[in-house]
């Protein structure tokens, strides 16, 4: 990586991961300046991982359309915020052990995200439930 400073090259000091979600926290040092700074490196989701939708088509994943609907869903609690991002980091490690290929298929999807809000609170799995996850007639 580059200097934010100079422009030259940077070695790591210290490297530690999140565990909260799939990040590393990284110290670098410019190898020409000596400056010191912190980087946050996170895996690009949307550009590595592809969702077999019921139909068969195949679109990027969006952690933001998985993020709004655990949101909508837990709407009626105190901080629905704070608790749909936690519930996002959750999801997001389960769906983790799902993805062999970097295709992963809507329906599960929808299960790990029934699964964890049946664990965290029922309403708001009957809420998921009730408007995400499509019924087999």
């Amino acid at each position: 990586m580059e200097c934010i400073h100079c422009g030259n090259l940077t070695r790591v000091t210290n490297s530690r991961s999140s565990k909260s979600s799939f990040s590393i926290w990284r110290r670098r040092q410019c190898q020409s300046c000596k400056e010191i700074f912190t980087t946050t490196e996170a895996p690009d989701l949307k550009a590595s991982i592809v969702v077999k939708n019921i139909d068969g088509t195949l679109e990027p994943f969006s952690p933001d359309k998985v993020f709004m609907s655990i949101l909508y869903s837990c709407n009626h609690r105190k901080s629905p915020l704070d608790d749909a991002r936690a519930l996002t980091n959750t999801f997001t490690k389960r769906m983790m052990h799902h993805i062999n290929t970097g295709i992963i298929e809507k329906t599960i999807i929808q299960k790990i995200c029934s699964d964890i809000l049946m664990n965290f609170d029922i309403a708001s799995h009957t809420y998921y439930n009730a408007y995400y996850v499509r019924k087999k007639n």
